[in-house]
């Protein structure tokens, strides 16, 4: 499956590590929206418009599955969009968040997340460790979304 991703899958490093192996990305556009920063991490808003820049890379069921686990489903849920590629347009799936924040502030597409890499990549093993140690019951935790919640606050809004 084809994935499009604006934010912290763009970096190689926490790709990497999220997937477990390398994958090959390639520069992507999806218009009709704006990278926005309500809290650590960022979503896409509609926007008359707007275009964010990302990448696009091969996933298989696996990789799936652990993208699931970072991206903390059901607060983040894939959608298959458009997007513009090297290829022409071409369908992929992307996490954005089911509800948007109330309030929240555009962002340049240079930009990952609203922390540190370094914070991004503790975020990421902390993930790793959640999914070693699974719940009797198989549940998967995802250690970033508690820090998220805890750290929750708005810039301001639109």
């Amino acid at each position: 499956m084809l994935i499009f991703s604006y934010g912290t899958l763009c970096e190689p490093l926490v790709r990497d590590r999220v997937l477990g192996h390398q994958v090959e990305a390639r520069p992507a556009v999806l218009r009709g929206y704006r990278k926005a920063c309500g809290w650590d991490y960022f979503t896409l808003v509609p926007f008359d418009g707007g275009e964010v820049r990302g990448v696009v890379f091969e996933a298989e069921p696996e990789d799936i599955l652990r993208m699931d686990a970072w991206e903390d489903v059901p607060t983040y849920r894939m959608f298959t969009l458009k997007v513009e590629t090297d290829m022409g347009e071409e369908e992929a799936g992307c996490y954005v968040m089911q509800e948007p924040p109330e309030s929240y502030e555009f962002v340049d597409d240079d930009r990952i997340a609203a922390i540190p890499l370094e914070d991004i990549i503790r975020d990421v093993e902390r993930m790793m460790e959640a999914r070693r140690l699974r719940a009797p019951d198989g549940r998967v935790g995802c250690a970033h979304s508690d820090r998220q919640r805890d750290n929750f606050k708005y810039t301001h809004g639109n």
